[in-house]
C-alpha cells in the first residue's frame, strides 16, 4: 500500500468514525490532504478551489430568536470538532448541491420545525481557510471526503488540536475575516447555481 492509499483508507474510515483530534494525532501537518482520490472522487483540493458551506437555521443563524442577524464566526466551530462539511464548487453538479441542501433542510426541519432550514450559502477559496494570514502556519486542512451521491464533498478541519475556548474563538474570527465576514453570505433568493428556495424555513415561506 502506498502512502497515498494509506491516507485514503484512513479518510474513508475517518468520515464515518473520526473527529478532528483523531486526524490531528494520526496525520499531523495536514498529511491527509495528499490522499489518493476515492473512486468517483476528485482528489486533493487545490488552493484556488472554491468551497461552499450551507448556512442553516437555527445552527448558524437563529431565525427564531434573532431573525435579522447574519452569519458569525460560529460557522467555523465544526472545524475544531467533527469537521466542517462543504461542497467543492468546481465539481459539484446542480443536482448534488440541491441534494446537499435537501439533507440539511430535512435535518433542521426535524429538529426545529418551522424555523429549521437553509438560509443561504457561504463560498470561499481553499487558500483563505488554509492560511488566513501568510505569517501564520497552516490553520485548517481541507480533505477530500466524498459521500454517497455527494462526490464533491470535502471537510475543513483544524490542522491541530485546539481545546482552549479562547484560542478557538480567536481562530474562528481569523477565518471569518479571511473569507470576507458577513459579506461572504449569500441568501437563498440570490443563489443561482442551485435551487434553494424550496429548502427555506417554513417561517420565511409564508
Amino acid at each position: 500500500m502506498t502512502e497515498g492509499e494509506r491516507k485514503r483508507a484512513y479518510l474513508d474510515w475517518w468520515k464515518e468514525n473520526g473527529d478532528v483530534a483523531h486526524m490531528a494525532t494520526s496525520f499531523p501537518q495536514c498529511g491527509c490532504e495528499s490522499a489518493d482520490a476515492a473512486p468517483g472522487g476528485f482528489g486533493p483540493i487545490k488552493d484556488e478551489e472554491r468551497l461552499r458551506y450551507f448556512a442553516v437555521s437555527r445552527s448558524d443563524i437563529d431565525l427564531k430568536r434573532s431573525p435579522k442577524k447574519s452569519i458569525t464566526s460560529s460557522i467555523f466551530k465544526r472545524c475544531f470538532k467533527s469537521g466542517m462539511s462543504t461542497c467543492r464548487l468546481g465539481y459539484a453538479s446542480r443536482a448534488e448541491l440541491n441534494f446537499s441542501a435537501q439533507l440539511l433542510y430535512e435535518h433542521q426541519l426535524h429538529e426545529h420545525a418551522e424555523f429549521g432550514g437553509v438560509l443561504g450559502v457561504v463560498d470561499f477559496t481553499a487558500a483563505a481557510v488554509r492560511r488566513p494570514q501568510e505569517s501564520l502556519e497552516q490553520v485548517c486542512c481541507i480533505v477530500d471526503t466524498p459521500l454517497e451521491d455527494r462526490n464533491a464533498h470535502a471537510d475543513v478541519v483544524s490542522s491541530k488540536i485546539v481545546d482552549e475556548p479562547e484560542a478557538q474563538t480567536s481562530l474562528r474570527l481569523l477565518l471569518f475575516n479571511a473569507i470576507g465576514g458577513v459579506n461572504a453570505f449569500c441568501p437563498v433568493a440570490e443563489v443561482t447555481d442551485c435551487d434553494l428556495l424550496a429548502f427555506r424555513p417554513a417561517a420565511l415561506a409564508s
